[in-house]
């Protein structure tokens, strides 16, 4: 991986400057993929599509923002939201307005994700039992990318799985032929666990 001169973004909010990572090269050495199809590249760190003012507190949309690259830093801040930035995030992007469907997909996939980072996904945090108002967004985020994002039939079934409707990813899953080893395995690791009834984010590979 080789970090190359940061990209300088500019709130359009309050005009303040904020230095995030950009990357020269980057591979996929001790990537993870997990089962809510987010991915892990130590090698190769993806920048958030949402970035936080550092100083008015607001959430833009990185792909509106025109940026300069710096001649002298090096950053290697992704702008990486917690749950309780995306929620922030969701619910002021939202009010203001989409521009196209990719922008609803960014936010309500993040929120989907960093809810699963929050509470499941990773074993070094302590686990706690999810926020009601916490869980009712992840299901209406996850019925949501359902309809508008996934297309894999699969990682649809996962979905399903993840916010606890599990009769339909079971439907799902014994409708289809599995037509290469990645689908019958993932699809394998996804049936153990309704049958577990686990809903539990896991690692693919």
């Amino acid at each position: 991986m080789m970090i190359g001169f940061s990209q300088v973004l500019t709130c359009p909010f309050c005009g303040t400057k904020k230095d995030v990572m950009s990357l020269m090269s980057g591979n996929n050495i001790g990537a993870q993929l997990w089962s809510d199809n987010k991915e892990d590249a130590p090698m190769c760190p993806e920048t958030s599509w949402v970035q936080k003012c550092p100083h008015c507190g607001k959430y833009y949309f990185r792909s509106r923002q025109k940026f300069v690259h710096s001649d002298s830093t090096m950053s290697c801040d992704c702008g990486e939201l917690s749950l309780l930035e995306a929620k922030e995030a969701l619910e002021q992007l939202t009010k203001e307005g989409f521009e196209n469907n990719s922008e609803e997909v960014m936010i309500r996939l993040l929120l989907f994700q960093t809810y699963n980072d929050e509470y499941f996904r990773y074993e070094d945090k302590p686990k706690t039992i999810p926020a009601k108002e916490d869980h009712a967004l992840f299901v209406e985020c996850g019925l949501w990318l359902i309809d508008h994002y996934v297309e894999d039939v699969v990682l649809k079934a996962e979905y399903y799985r993840e916010i606890g409707e599990k009769e339909k990813a079971k439907s799902i899953l014994e409708a289809i032929e599995m037509g290469d080893d990645f689908h019958t395995g993932f699809a394998k690791k996804i049936m153990e666990r309704i049958d577990k009834d686990d809903t539990h984010v896991f690692l693919v590979y």
